[in-house]
This record gives C-alpha cells, structure tokens and sequence, in this order.
C-alpha cells in the first residue's frame, strides 16, 4: 500500500492504506476505504477498495508512486518506474512536458445516481 497515494477533499496524502473520503453528517469520523491485495510485481497489481459505508459520499485520488516501484525483465532490473511518468494533465495544451507527473485516477462512491435496473457499470477508457 505503500506504493500509492491516496489523497481526498477530507484528508491526504495519505500512504498507510486509508482515507477518509467523507466527513459528512450521519457518518461517523474515519469512514474510509482502503486498498487490498497490493503487491506490484512488474508493474502489475491487483487493487479493490472498500465502500466508506451507507449514506457516506465521497472520492479519492489514487496515484502510483513510480519511484517505488522497480521492475524486473529478463536480467534486466530497473531501480523505479519513473520512465513511466508523463505531462497528464497536459495544463497547456501543448503536450510538451514537463513529463514528471505519476498515473493516477479517482475511485467515486455513492456519487452516480443512475437508473436502478444498472447493476454495474464500465467506462470505456
């Protein structure tokens, strides 16, 4: 859990696991998820998260720490990932760098109202 960073509107950065993702009324202080079953083996890892609990809206921002995780092929061992790191947010439009910023994404919860016959939804990208 150590390689991401979790960060929200209520609390972060945070690398222990955990964030509080809501602080709203009717739930209780701490309401968190956390990550699970990390453990990056060439770059790969399996994540879930647990809901932050009923009637508790929130989200976070999941980012990877690249120079915390190395890679191996072959013989060959990288120290970090950093050659992964990217322009993003491409601020300017240009897409010309500075290509320093690690992957990251957001995890929602309770936040999607959709109509009640969708079970599960994926988005394309």
């Amino acid at each position: 859990a150590t390689d991401l960073v979790l960060t929200s509107g209520v609390e972060g950065p945070e690398t222990d696991g955990d964030v509080d993702v809501s602080n709203a009324a009717g739930c209780a202080v701490g309401t968190t998820f956390a990550t699970a079953n990390i453990l990056f083996v060439n770059g790969e890892a399996g994540v879930s998260f647990s809901a932050p609990g009923e009637s508790c809206t929130g989200h976070a921002e999941v980012a990877i720490d690249l120079s915390a995780v190395s890679l191996t092929i072959g013989a060959e061992t990288y120290p970090d990932m950093g050659f992964l790191r990217y322009d993003w947010l491409d601020a300017d439009g240009n897409d010309d760098g500075p290509y320093t910023a690690d992957p990251s994404g957001r995890v929602d919860f309770g936040i999607y109202e959709g109509p009640d016959s969708l079970i599960y939804m994926r988005e394309p990208w």
